[in-house]
């Protein structure tokens, strides 16, 4: 049963966590700005499986650089003397 609920921006950031939970149970938030209706608070979807997620390391790790970070000492600072 989808059930929408139309409420002001600030009521929605004092009461977050009502509307959070609202959201969570299959209520639509509708959050209104001035009157007009600006956002949508919707339970969100999971999108991600294992694979992706492994996927997207594999990625990350082709990308990365093989060496590790190396400090340009060219110039080396000169030390201040007190």
């Amino acid at each position: 049963m989808q059930k929408s609920l139309t409420t002001t921006a600030r009521q929605a950031v004092h009461y977050f966590s009502h509307y959070a939970a609202l959201a969570e149970s299959g209520c639509e938030v509708i959050i209104a700005r001035r009157g007009r209706a600006s956002l949508r608070h919707l339970l969100a979807e999971p999108t991600s499986s294992r694979q992706d997620k492994s996927a997207a390391i594999a990625r990350a790790l082709a990308i990365r650089s093989p060496k590790p970070f190396q400090s340009t000492e060219a110039f080396p600072r000169k030390r201040l003397r007190r």
